[in-house]
C-alpha cells in the first residue's frame, strides 16, 4: 500500500513546523474529551487528538474536526487554530434505513464557531465507549451504525461504518469502511467532506476571541451583519484537490490546507475525481453585508443540491469548499473503503513560493498524478 502524497513543489518544501499554543475547543467543541482536546456539553462522542510531532488534528468519533493545530499545543489559541470552521463527513445511498440529511456528525459548526446541531443525524455509536487518554502517533478508530444488525429480516438491517483517522508529518487520513449488513444491495451511494478551512486561523472581531481582536482585517465597509474575521482565505478546487489558500503577506498566516479524496482498488489508494463540489461562503453573510442562508457550502452539501462545480476561487472571505464522491452500488454484505486526505502546507521558502506562483508546481502536480495513472 502506498500513501499518497503532495509532490516537493506543490507541498512547498515546510521551513519548520511551528510550535503554537493551545487547543481547547472553546465554544466549538463538545463531548468527553482529551487533553490538548477539551470542552464541555453532550458526551455523545470523544473528541481525541490524534498527533504528530509536527501537528495535531482533533477529532469525534464521527469523524468531525473543529480545530487543527501546527505542533503539539497545550491551550486553545483562536489565531492559531485552523479548522474552527470545521470538516464533516457526509453519507447517502438508496434503500433501507434512511441516510437522514447525510451528516455522519450530530453537531457541528455549520459557518459559525460553535457547534449547532445537524438534526435528522440517524448515526449511533457502537464503539469505543468513553476514552480517557490516547497516545501520540497512534491511529484513532470508531464505528457508527444505522438501522439495525440484528434483524430476522434481514434485507432491512443496517449499514454500518468504520472510522480510522492517521496523522503522518503534516497529513490526515481518514479512512472510512462502509459495510452493509443486510442480504439485499444498497446503491447509489455518496459519500462527501465539508472542508471550512482558516489559514489565517480562527478569530471573531468581537465577544468570542477578544485577543485576537488585533490581528484581524478591518469591517468591510457597509457590511451590517456580525463581522467575523473568518481568515479571509480563498477556497478553489483544483484538478480534483480542495484547496484553501490563506494571504502569506500577512502577519498571521498560519499555513493552507488541502483535501483529496481516495478509493481502495483491492490493491492500494488511488485518487479519486470528485463528481460533484461546490465552493463558496460558510458563515451567514456574504462579502457584501448580504444574506448567505441557502446557499453556503455545508447547505448545498445537506440538502444534496444546488452544486455549483466551479473551478473559479472564492474569496478572500470566509470561504469553504465540499467535495462528494459516487461510490457506485454496496452490495448485499459487502463493504466499500474510501479515504478523505488533508494536509497542512506551512509557510513555504521564498523560492518554492515563487515556483508555485509561476505555475511549476501545477504542472508537476499533473506530471505526478498520470505517473500514478
Amino acid at each position: 500500500m502506498r500513501r499518497r502524497t503532495l509532490t516537493i513543489a506543490m507541498r512547498m518544501r515546510v521551513v519548520c513546523a511551528i510550535a503554537l499554543p493551545g487547543l481547547f475547543l472553546a465554544g466549538g467543541a463538545y463531548g468527553a474529551a482529551i487533553a490538548p482536546c477539551s470542552g464541555a456539553g453532550s458526551l455523545v462522542q470523544n473528541i481525541i487528538p490524534v498527533r504528530s510531532s509536527q501537528m495535531t488534528y482533533c477529532v469525534s468519533d464521527h469523524g468531525w474536526s473543529d480545530s487543527w493545530f501546527l505542533g503539539n499545543p497545550a491551550q486553545y489559541d483562536g489565531a492559531a487554530d485552523v479548522l474552527s470552521g470545521d470538516d464533516g463527513l457526509s453519507l447517502r445511498w438508496t434503500g433501507g434505513p434512511s441516510a437522514g440529511n447525510g451528516w455522519l456528525s450530530p453537531r457541528m459548526d455549520l459557518g459559525t464557531l460553535i457547534p449547532q446541531n445537524t438534526n435528522n443525524t440517524v448515526w449511533s455509536k457502537v464503539s469505543p465507549g468513553n476514552v480517557t487518554s490516547h497516545p501520540a502517533n497512534t491511529p484513532y478508530s470508531s464505528t457508527l451504525r444505522v438501522g439495525s444488525a440484528t434483524l430476522t429480516n434481514t434485507a432491512n438491517r443496517g449499514i454500518e461504518v468504520d472510522l480510522r483517522t492517521t496523522v503522518v508529518g503534516f497529513q490526515v487520513t481518514i479512512e472510512v469502511t462502509i459495510r452493509n449488513l443486510a442480504s439485499v444491495a444498497r446503491t447509489n451511494v455518496q459519500f462527501g467532506d465539508y472542508f471550512n478551512f482558516h489559514p489565517n486561523g480562527s478569530c471573531e472581531y468581537s465577544v468570542a476571541f477578544p485577543t485576537c481582536t488585533s490581528q484581524n482585517n478591518s469591517v468591510p465597509a457597509g457590511f451590517t451583519g456580525p463581522a467575523l474575521k473568518r481568515n479571509q482565505g480563498t477556497t478553489q478546487q483544483i484538478d480534483g484537490y480542495m484547496w484553501a489558500f490563506g494571504d502569506k503577506n500577512r502577519p498571521d498566516f498560519l499555513a493552507d490546507g488541502v483535501m483529496w479524496g481516495e478509493t481502495w482498488n483491492g490493491s492500494e489508494w488511488v485518487f479519486a475525481n470528485p463528481n460533484n463540489w461546490h465552493v463558496g461562503v460558510a458563515q451567514p453573510f456574504n462579502p457584501d453585508g448580504s444574506s448567505a442562508a441557502g446557499s453556503r457550502v455545508w447547505e448545498v452539501m445537506q440538502n444534496n443540491s444546488g452544486w455549483n462545480n466551479s473551478l473559479s476561487p472564492f474569496g478572500p472571505w470566509d470561504s469553504a469548499g465540499a467535495m462528494q464522491w459516487n461510490l457506485g452500488t454496496l452490495s448485499a454484505n459487502g463493504q466499500l473503503r474510501f479515504r478523505i486526505v488533508k494536509e497542512l502546507v506551512p509557510v513555504p521558502e521564498p523560492a518554492a513560493w515563487q515556483l508555485l506562483l509561476g505555475g511549476g508546481a501545477l504542472l508537476a502536480f499533473r506530471r505526478y498524478r498520470h505517473r500514478r495513472a
